[in-house]
């Protein structure tokens, strides 16, 4: 080290020196952030852009609703079951109602 230099103006010059490198450090981060900020705008739009225009084409498309509406077949069968099932309740409402049926269907 030299003898001449002043301690503190060796401080300053290695601060000045210690802020350079940050500022170099985080300038770079910035030059590489901005591509990608600016990519995820285009990305954001795009999406909204392409949701946009599906959502019109179904509201205005009546061709969609024939490939999600459930079949009629599967309609009536399911209604036919859901009966099938209210109808085998009510039957054992009415054989827990009389013990003789009761412990003759379950003991037998």
């Amino acid at each position: 080290m030299d003898q001449n230099v002043d301690p503190k103006k060796q401080l300053i010059l290695e601060m000045r020196s210690k802020i350079d490198e940050y500022f170099r450090i985080a300038l770079r981060g910035l030059k590489d952030l901005i591509p990608k900020i600016i990519g995820n705008f285009y990305i954001r739009w795009f999406q909204n852009s392409m949701q946009m225009e599906v959502t019109q084409f179904l509201n205005h498309s009546q061709e969609w609703r024939a490939l999600v509406e459930e079949p009629e077949y599967l309609v009536e069968d399911r209604r036919l079951k859901v009966n099938s099932l209210e109808v085998l309740r009510n039957a054992v409402k009415v054989i827990k109602k009389d013990p003789d049926l009761w412990s003759y269907s379950y003991h037998a």
